[in-house]
């Protein structure tokens, strides 16, 4: 079953960017969000540029909240192992670039491996975006699960001088606490600026992220852009213009993923393999019990 998706339709035209964004949540359990997501990609990118906003499988978690599933390694390698596809087929589908609208951006090196068009994602369009407007970047984000999990990220990326300590809100928050305050965000408004003063104050941050999808869509909604005088990310608002940017780019000069060692992309016969691979030998979740 493909996941759930929606078009955002632009003037069509010739120099029309097509983005496929790929939240990780399943969208039928936050319409509000999905609809979020449109509604600021509507008002801010180009007229002529398309964005679909996808969400994983409905059911992949089941009735957990995606939080407390992916920060399992074994379960995040085969619940979001179905994005590596999406990307796939986005580019079959003649998208232009793809975002991953996650923290946990699963599989990215994988993904940029499997396809040619730009594949960015919410965290390292976040925190790079962060790295040019401070010496000293803060993220703060639901729990200490997903500390723990974008402390890995920004690791991989090579962030961590200019990333201070992350910041968790407390009381944490689910992704289904967060949907649940969307009546009555002020609790949490309250939990994130208590956060991120802390980080301000004492580890000298000038640019707050906050890390998770949900909680940066509401912030924004909210119209939380600044806390004593330090910027607070839209994250979705970065990483789709972002994502817009290196379409362009893409599009005018023929950038694409290094080829040579990071993302060394298989061949047809190895891609055939893999094909007949996949279609004999079951994944290892299947042997669970």
């Amino acid at each position: 079953m493909p996941a759930p998706a929606t078009r955002l339709a632009g003037e069509s035209g010739g120099l029309t960017v097509r983005i496929w964004y790929q939240s990780m949540a399943d969208i039928s359990r936050y319409p509000a969000y999905g609809e979020a997501l449109r509604r600021r990609a509507r008002g801010l990118l180009r007229p002529d540029t398309e964005v679909e906003v996808s969400g994983v499988v409905v059911g992949t978690y089941g009735d957990l909240p995606p939080t407390s599933v992916s920060i399992h390694p074994l379960a995040y390698h085969v619940l979001l192992d179905q994005v590596v596809g999406l990307a796939i087929r986005a580019e079959r589908e003649g998208f232009d670039v793809m975002a991953l609208g996650s923290f946990s951006e699963p599989h990215l090196r994988v993904i940029r491996s499997a396809v040619d068009i730009p594949v960015v994602s919410l965290a390292e369009s976040t925190l790079l975006t962060g790295c040019m407007l401070a010496r000293k970047v803060g993220v703060v984000t639901v729990t200490r699960r997903i500390r723990w999990m974008i402390e890995h990220i920004v690791d991989g990326h090579h962030l961590g001088e200019r990333v201070a300590p992350i910041g968790v809100l407390d009381p944490e928050f689910s992704e289904d606490d967060l949907a649940a305050a969307l009546d009555d965000p002020r609790g949490l408004v309250d939990a994130f600026l208590a956060a991120a003063r802390r980080l301000i104050e004492h580890e000298f941050v000038d640019v707050i992220v906050p890390g998770e999808g949900i909680l940066s869509q509401m912030l924004a909604d909210e119209g939380v852009r600044e806390i004593d005088g330090v910027s607070v990310m839209d994250g979705a608002a970065v990483t789709l213009t972002h994502a817009e940017m290196m379409a362009t780019l893409h599009r005018a000069t023929g950038l694409t993923p290094g080829r040579r060692w990071e993302f060394l992309k298989p061949d047809a016969a190895l891609r055939a393999r893999l094909r007949e691979h996949a279609g004999q030998h079951p994944l290892s979740a299947s042997e669970l019990r």
